[in-house]
């Protein structure tokens, strides 16, 4: 027996605070049980808890350990949360330029699955999923039943938006080509109202940067040499080094706000 599943009845107790794990660990193609995911969560904060606590025993901070805990849990359970985020942007990353191949190739007149086969590779995590569906349709399944299934198990809300449109058009014998020349133009529209959406987020930010790291830096120094003159101070050595370090944490607050910010095309 597995240690992290004496843990389990407890594990089973907290699954109520996390009701979709289960649809979450299924789109970050994690095999694990939710109940038997949560016990390795237990089971791994819990270590580190103690080994943190019996580490500093000596320096009177085992309480550290302790308080520890319940933030490493959380971590560790957010792990299926942060690989469907970095999977739904790289399939959005890659959704617009592949809908456009897909769409060229299906006018030019090559059968959908053919089309759908085209697309498969060279589309990072959009490819992965459709290579699976390939190989479904390979195996005997109805194409409408496979992209419902690309759909279902799918982060992406948009991506999921366009695999059912298509799959509403095979289904009642629509030209697909049709349906995905209006998806791409509304897909394109939507690039350029979150592109001007996040230049127009990017001018504070701008704005932000150009105060803290540049006139209040100079401002700053200015006025502290003029006081310690006055007063006849003396400037600690440190000081020139905070200098540095604090323009490196600026610029690094201000990329990380851009990042995070930044749509998804």
């Amino acid at each position: 027996m597995k240690p992290y599943l004496l843990l389990s009845p407890l594990a089973k107790k907290l699954l109520i605070f996390f009701p979709d794990l289960e649809a979450e660990l299924k789109q970050a193609y994690m095999k694990e049980r939710p109940i038997e995911f949560l016990s390795k969560c237990l089971f791994t904060s819990l270590l580190i808890s103690i080994l943190l606590s019996i580490s500093l025993i000596k320096l009177n901070l085992w309480w550290i350990g302790i308080i520890l805990f319940p933030f490493a849990f959380y971590s560790f359970a957010s792990i299926p949360k942060r690989r469907i985020k970095r999977r739904i942007r790289e399939i959005e990353l890659n959704l617009y330029p592949a809908l456009c191949s897909l769409y060229i190739r299906l006018r030019a007149g090559m059968p959908f699955y053919h089309a759908l086969k085209g697309i498969a590779k060279g589309y990072g995590a959009l490819s992965d999923e459709l290579k699976r569906t390939i190989k479904e349709i390979e195996g005997g399944k109805d194409v409408s039943l496979a992209l419902e299934d690309l759909a279902l198990r799918n982060p992406s809300i948009p991506f999921r938006r366009i695999v059912w449109q298509m799959n509403s058009a095979i289904i009642s014998g629509v030209d697909v080509s049709k349906v995905l020349e209006s998806t791409i133009k509304s897909l394109a529209e939507e690039r350029r109202i979150m592109l001007r959406k996040y230049g127009a987020e990017l001018s504070p930010l701008s704005l932000i940067y150009l105060l803290l790291a540049i006139i209040f830096p100079s401002l700053g120094t200015v006025a502290i040499l003029l006081i310690s003159g006055f007063l006849g101070l003396i400037i600690p050595s440190f000081f020139i080094y905070l200098i540095p370090v604090y323009l490196s944490l600026v610029g690094f607050f201000i990329v990380s706000i851009a990042k995070t910010r930044r749509p998804f095309i």
